[in-house]
């Protein structure tokens, strides 16, 4: 799973009588549950796995062929906020022997890049 979000000043000339800014911002909330519940006679065995990949790009930036002329500040940012909530629950039971495992596993491979690749004026 995963976003991509891009504010950009590509090949433009922009000219300002204030400021100039390029925002990129990105949220990601993520809930996520897995569960089982195994029961036997004698024995009961069982197993969840919850697994969250997530692999978000989030980039700003003023590109090398734009020319901004701004009489105030020129502001290049970018933001990334992943909030992942992963549970894995299990339940087992057996008249003898129960048993059981439960993994949770979270892979964040994000980027988030704000760049001014333009020379200035």
């Amino acid at each position: 799973m995963g976003n991509a979000t891009e504010a950009s000043i590509g090949s433009a000339a922009v000219s300002s009588n204030g400021d100039v800014g390029v925002e990129a911002d990105d949220e990601t909330h993520v809930f996520e549950v897995a569960g089982t519940l195994a029961v036997g006679g004698s024995g009961g065995v069982g197993g969840s796995v919850a697994v969250v990949k997530l692999a978000n790009q989030t980039r700003a930036e003023i590109g090398a062929g734009a020319a901004v002329d701004a009489s105030g500040t020129t502001r290049v940012g970018a933001t990334s906020l992943e909030d992942v909530d992963t549970y894995a629950v299990g339940g087992v039971g057996g008249g003898s022997v129960g048993v059981g495992a439960s993994v949770g596993v979270k892979i964040l491979e994000s980027d988030t890049e704000a760049a001014i690749r333009a020379v200035p004026p």
